[in-house]
């Protein structure tokens, strides 16, 4: 077993995409199998974003556009309750990338398959902190809600979609439009980190996807502290690094649809 903090669990078709940090290691995205599946919801429902959970990991099985995947063993993942994550504070920071290749590469939403198949394209997760940050709540082509992440990094504007279901939970009503980050009851002191995650292959084109939106309060100290570090609760137990679902906020008043549901049995990813 492998002790592996929880950076991504989003919804994909057929259950779960897991992604996260192994200390010493750095990225793993276990899967049930080596051609990349989803992990059964079943598996991954009882933990979430910064938990510290063990995980039973096999050998790697990489695949194109998708080189951290990892053979997920019998055992999978058992949530942890003594350990305190704020020891990995260094190795997180350090996966912090201000220019992601995988933000560069292709066009600004995907990339052709094509181009993926023909090599190495590098890491297919990054954790970034964009300066600003926004959601979009529109429809697809089969008129179903869905929502973008509007964030800007370096000089560049990415509008992503989102497949954290927090974040969908929070939005599905929404009118169509743009909303303050708040509106995900994501306070504005608060630093917002984005695991960016590439698909899988879809109608010729693996899309860049924001498979998880982590907000990161600020440490409340006296002593001087280095710019940009991370802030941990004094809580113990799993989620030191505070999730979004405890952090207290007023969440911003939206204009609701009526009649809207989220698919949950497919992902449209265009």
């Amino acid at each position: 077993m492998a002790e592996f903090l929880c950076l991504a669990n989003s919804r994909r078709e057929g259950g779960r995409c897991v992604a996260g940090l192994v200390p010493g290691r750095g990225w793993v995205r276990p899967v049930p199998d080596r051609s990349g599946s989803a992990v059964p919801l079943r598996g991954a429902w009882h933990f979430g974003l910064l938990d510290l959970v063990d995980v039973d990991l096999g050998s790697p099985v990489p695949i194109p556009g998708q080189r951290e995947n990892v053979l997920l063993g019998p055992e999978g993942f058992s949530k942890v309750q003594a350990h305190d994550p704020a020891r990995l504070r260094e190795e997180m920071e350090a996966l912090i990338e201000e220019r992601p290749p995988l933000l560069e590469l292709g066009g600004p939403t995907r990339i052709p398959f094509a181009e993926v198949q023909s090599g190495d394209i590098g890491q297919s997760l990054a954790l970034v902190e964009p300066a600003t940050v926004h959601w979009s709540v529109e429809t697809d082509r089969r008129d179903q809600p869905r929502v973008r992440c509007q964030f800007d990094l370096g000089r560049r504007h990415f509008g992503l979609r989102v497949t954290d279901p927090e974040i969908e939970e929070l939005l599905r009503d929404a009118a169509l439009g743009t909303y303050h980050r708040s509106a995900a009851g994501i306070p504005d002191d608060h630093r917002l980190l984005l695991t960016i995650s590439l698909g899988g292959a879809f109608e010729g084109y693996c899309y860049k996807l924001v498979a998880a939106a982590m907000p990161c309060p600020a440490r409340r100290t006296a002593s001087p502290r280095p710019s940009g570090s991370f802030a941990y609760s004094s809580r113990k137990g799993p989620s030191a690094l505070r999730p979004r679902a405890e952090v207290s906020a007023t969440t911003t008043a939206l204009p609701r649809r009526s009649g809207s549901r989220w698919r949950s049995s497919s992902c449209e990813l265009s």
